[in-house]
């Protein structure tokens, strides 16, 4: 595969509308179902002391399936999500894409080096489960929501 990043943070205040947050999900699956890799997402949340209200609603995806998602509208200052993923999964999913292996035969290879560290904890640990998003009917969005 093409060498490039495996994972991508983007640190949102995107603000609440009405089914934002499906599109969102769905912009963010999609995306990484082209490229492949690991998209962490958060978003701001509450009110800025103006009229913007923010949903928060952070969520992990890898190579379009989502990982973790969290709460849309919840009362906690901060809500932290995390997953354990499989870095290879994403290398494997990059690699199986015909136009990158085509992209990879004509750029400079550099030397990839394995070591035997884990980050974050054992290696045992079970990788976590895709799950399908959480989406809360229109009326309550707008009951939750700055309606």
């Amino acid at each position: 595969a093409v060498v490039s990043t495996q994972s991508t943070g983007n640190m949102s205040a995107s603000h609440h509308i009405l089914r934002k947050l499906n599109y969102r999900i769905d912009l963010i699956q999609h995306s990484m179902k082209k490229v492949g890799g690991i998209y962490i997402y958060s978003n701001q949340k509450g009110c800025d002391g103006d009229r913007t209200n923010y949903d928060g609603c952070p969520l992990i995806v890898c190579n379009g399936k989502l990982a973790a998602q969290g709460t849309q509208f919840g009362l906690q200052d901060i809500e932290v999500k995390t997953a354990v993923l499989d870095i290879n999964e994403v290398y494997n999913y990059r690699s199986a894409v015909i136009s990158r292996s085509h992209q990879s035969s004509t750029v400079e290879h550099y030397p990839r080096i394995t070591v035997e560290i884990t980050l974050g904890g054992s290696t045992d640990e079970p990788l976590s489960p895709y799950i399908e998003p959480r989406y809360h009917p229109p009326e309550e969005e707008i009951c939750y929501g700055p309606a």
